[in-house]
């Protein structure tokens, strides 16, 4: 029955997989993935930890999972866009590399003790999915993850607050949002994407942490597809663009896609955002014509 449906295997939960305690579980992972076909199998380490190196040689690991938490300060937000998951991950063995536990929707940040919003999941989602070759990503709500009634804390985590009641967290705004994620996502060859800081002329994160856009291409230059956490006029090198090109900008927040309206300055194409907000700018380039065969 485990065979049954297309699923992961997690190896421990939420630990310290460092270090000297590595060798530990590397055992147990040998034992048992060691044998046989399985559903791929990921680590799952505590918040802000990456152990690539420790696991780096297991060939039944077969997928880099990592866990961004439960913050939304600017040590979290750089460590997801410019963390070892997004240096990392060009290195051998090639694997999938997934943010297994971003930010839970609804659930008290550490440091500012109030309930992470819409916005700041889809930041971490779609920061996840750029910053690294896109493969895909977790979501969790505060509430549902802990099957909690909304009268008290969750089991363990008593200074967490109280969640609201599991029925109501599975009708969150993000949660809703990561079906515009999904389709999104399907609708394009997200396979080819590699990030691609070469994409933007000007880089919004250089001002402000969490204003950063996340850019990627495709190695053949016919997709390119940043993310911008706020209301931005991005400046996209031409060299970058797709030809002919296809431009649309997608609001995470319904799936609604819209016309750009762009200029070109210089070396670059300047797209203000239509509206505040995070955005996606989705530049492609227009599919060939078949070919006219005579009778």
């Amino acid at each position: 029955r485990w065979g049954a449906t297309y699923g992961a295997w997690f190896l421990g939960g939420d630990g310290d997989y460092s270090g000297t305690r590595a060798a530990r579980w590397r055992t147990l992972g040998q034992a048992v993935f060691g044998v046989g076909r399985h559903f791929p199998v990921f680590m799952h380490p505590k918040g802000k930890s990456w152990v690539f190196e420790e696991f780096r040689d297991e060939k039944w690991m077969t997928a880099l999972g990592y866990q961004s938490g439960h913050d939304v300060n600017d040590a979290t937000n750089n460590w997801i866009h410019h963390g070892p998951a997004s240096r990392d991950w060009a290195k051998l063995p090639h694997r999938p590399v997934i943010n297994i536990e971003p930010a839970y929707e609804g659930q008290n940040s550490y440091s500012k003790k109030q309930p992470i919003t819409a916005h700041e999941v889809r930041r971490a989602l779609y920061w996840s999915l750029l910053s690294t070759p896109t493969a895909g990503v977790s979501y969790g709500a505060a509430g549902v993850w802990g099957w909690d009634a909304g009268d008290a804390p969750t089991p363990g985590h008593p200074n967490a607050g109280t969640p609201p009641a599991w029925r109501d967290a599975l009708n969150f705004d993000a949660g809703e949002q990561v079906a515009h994620l999904s389709a999104l996502f399907q609708s394009i060859e997200f396979q080819k994407l590699r990030p691609d800081s070469g994409v933007l002329a000007e880089q919004p994160g250089d001002e402000a942490l969490s204003e950063y856009a996340a850019a990627t291409s495709s190695g053949d230059g016919r997709l390119v597809v940043v993310y911008t956490p706020v209301e931005k006029r991005l400046k996209i090198n031409v060299a970058k663009l797709p030809t002919p090109l296809i431009a649309a900008w997608v609001n995470p927040r319904t799936g609604e896609r819209s016309s750009v309206l762009a200029v070109l300055r210089g070396a670059a194409l300047e797209c203000p955002a239509p509206g505040p907000g995070d955005w996606l700018l989705l530049l492609r380039s227009k599919p060939a014509e078949p070919l006219a065969t005579g009778n």
